[in-house]
This record gives structure tokens, C-alpha cells and sequence, in this order.
């Protein structure tokens, strides 16, 4: 095999882990916005409340999954970032406590409240402008609002969503 062969070779198999990457964290996922039923209603969660730029909750995410390993995440995004200073972005991140309005065991409580997660049963609504968006590596919550966001946005501002109140992103 001569060096340019080798070379290809190698220059293939770089390009093809590069591709995969890319499809593993979501970078040729499409974004399928709607509206509709919410998933969930009068669920439970355990969060923590953060300001500051959507692109930096990353790490919040990732204190979250190791505090509550293989539990649901949640991410509750309340401002629009095209519209309101970095700084002053307000957003809860944490876990899924109960999905059915069924009270938290009182373990998961205790644990939540030593690690300073506050509690709270989300009100139940009628119609919700929902995504989903595959979680597949850690990278993930530093590519996502990259590709939701913005889908999220054309949607509430293509069918005139803007008006509504309690919208958040």
C-alpha cells in the first residue's frame, strides 16, 4: 500500500467518525415542533433556578444527571433569548420527580433537598408548544438549544403564538 492509499485510508476513517459524531449528538436531527397535549400534567420536579445564557447550562445539566443518575431530565427555559440580555435569562433545570401528579417518594425528596433542589408541582395546562430532541451523549445540552431554539421560535412567531402569555421556551 503506498503512502496516498494510506493517507485516503486514514483521511476516510477520520471523516467517517467525524460524521458520526456529528449524527450522535444531534446535528442532522430535524426539529419537529407542535402543539398540542402536554406530555405530562401536574408532574412533580426538582429543580434549580439559574440566570444567565441559555449556551451555558450545560454543566447545570450535567450536575443534575450525576446527583439523579437515570432519572428524566427537565429543562424549563422562561425568556426568549432574541429578545432578553444574556445575563438576565432566567431557566430551571432538574429531574422529573412524578409524571402523573403522584406525590415524590420521600427519599427522592430528601435527596433533592440536601443537594439544594427546591420542589414544585408544575400547574396543569391545556395545550403546550413542544419538541423533543435526542439526549444521546453529554455533549448534548451544549448542542441542542443550538437547534431548538430557533425551531421553537419560527414556530410561535409563524403561527402568532407571541400574544399568549406563560410562554415559556
Amino acid at each position: 500500500m503506498d503512502i496516498a492509499t494510506t493517507t485516503n485510508v486514514v483521511l476516510l476513517m477520520i471523516a467517517t467518525s467525524v460524521l458520526y459524531f456529528l449524527y450522535r449528538i444531534g446535528i442532522f436531527t430535524s426539529v419537529h415542533v407542535v402543539v398540542g397535549k402536554p406530555v405530562i400534567q401536574n408532574a412533580w420536579i426538582a429543580y434549580k433556578y439559574y440566570t444567565g445564557p441559555y449556551m451555558d447550562c450545560g454543566p447545570a445539566f450535567k450536575d443534575v444527571m450525576k446527583t439523579f443518575p437515570n432519572m428524566t431530565t427537565v429543562g424549563i427555559f422562561y425568556d426568549d433569548p432574541n429578545t432578553t440580555p444574556k445575563e438576565k435569562l432566567r431557566y430551571a433545570l432538574g429531574i422529573m420527580m412524578s409524571e402523573d401528579g403522584s406525590p415524590p417518594t420521600e427519599n427522592l425528596i430528601a435527596l433533592a433537598t440536601s443537594n439544594q433542589y427546591a420542589i414544585m408541582q408544575l400547574p396543569e395546562i391545556k395545550y403546550a408548544v413542544k419538541t423533543k430532541f435526542p439526549h444521546t451523549l453529554d455533549i448534548v445540552p451544549f448542542v441542542a438549544p443550538m437547534k431548538v431554539y430557533p425551531a421553537m421560535g419560527k414556530y410561535i412567531k409563524v403561527y402568532m403564538l407571541l400574544n399568549i402569555t406563560n410562554i415559556a421556551y
